[in-house]
């Protein structure tokens, strides 16, 4: 048997927010065998969502289309085996309270039901991260299937510091997770002007080396965790004040 369902126009409402979907299709097909005992079937399933808003007080996501491609099946015997992909196109993540842009985010996430030991590895990318309008950055790397959550692999390239880079790793699921943060020594560009922050300092250039690291957790009580930050040969100067602080050292730990 084949079906083809379409809805158009659904909307979802809760106490905070609600999520509108232009648009949900599911197509597929359904094999049975009636010679085996008990019958085998295999199951081919398409579904997707177009045009995504989800809107809460604090938020809005955007996202053009969510789609999933799985088959599987059962030989009679065992239960239901399900092998696939999720695909989401380029969206965008709003946080009003505090001006925070995800932009053009997209995944491939292959997955399995129920979830294999050794399933494959897809991707998450993020064009650009901003706040305040302020362009952080962007977002790259590998994300894959573990048990019912996900692992992660990930690369933040900062564009408020040419040639920065931190590196992610850990798994999150239903009830949290857990992140790894690392930032492998940087040596700042030389003369490396503050008023890109804040305009305020402009003339005022900062010098040095840093390393740092962190350890994330996310649960129903929130973020907590801990990050450590190492400053070596540092240097704060300002030609037109004829202002100079040298040779700082600094070792923070922030919980």
């Amino acid at each position: 048997s084949k079906f083809d369902l379409t809805e158009t126009r659904s909307t979802l409402e809760w106490s905070n927010g609600r999520t509108r979907v232009e648009r949900i299709f599911l197509a597929g097909g359904l094999a049975l065998d009636t010679s085996a005992a008990p019958p085998a079937y295999h199951l081919d399933l398409n579904p997707s969502v177009n045009h995504v808003t989800t809107e809460t007080e604090a938020a809005r996501m955007t996202l053009p289309a969510i789609a999933v491609a799985a088959a599987g099946g059962s030989d009679g015997i065992g239960p239901l085996h399900l092998k696939g992909r999720i695909s989401i196109k380029p969206g965008r993540l709003t946080v009003k309270k505090h001006p925070f842009l995800l932009d053009g985010i997209s995944m491939q996430l292959p997955f399995e039901w129920p979830p294999a030991r050794t399933p494959g590895t897809g991707r998450l990318k993020i064009d650009r991260i901003e706040h305040q309008e302020l362009l952080l950055g962007a977002l790259d790397g590998k994300i894959g299937q573990q048990g019912e959550g996900l692992t992660l692999t990930l690369e933040h390239t900062s564009k408020l510091f040419p040639g920065l880079h931190v590196l992610i790793n850990g798994a999150v699921d239903g009830q949290g997770g857990n992140l790894e943060l690392s930032v492998p020594e940087y040596v700042l560009p030389e003369g490396f002007d503050l008023a890109r922050f804040w305009p305020r300092l402009t003339g005022m250039q900062l010098d040095g080396r840093a390393e740092a690291s962190g350890r994330l957790k996310m649960d129903r009580g929130g973020i907590s965790g801990t990050v450590q930050l190492s400053v070596g040969d540092g240097a704060i100067r300002n030609e037109a004040q004829d202002m100079a602080l040298e040779g700082i050292q600094l070792e923070v730990q922030m919980d």
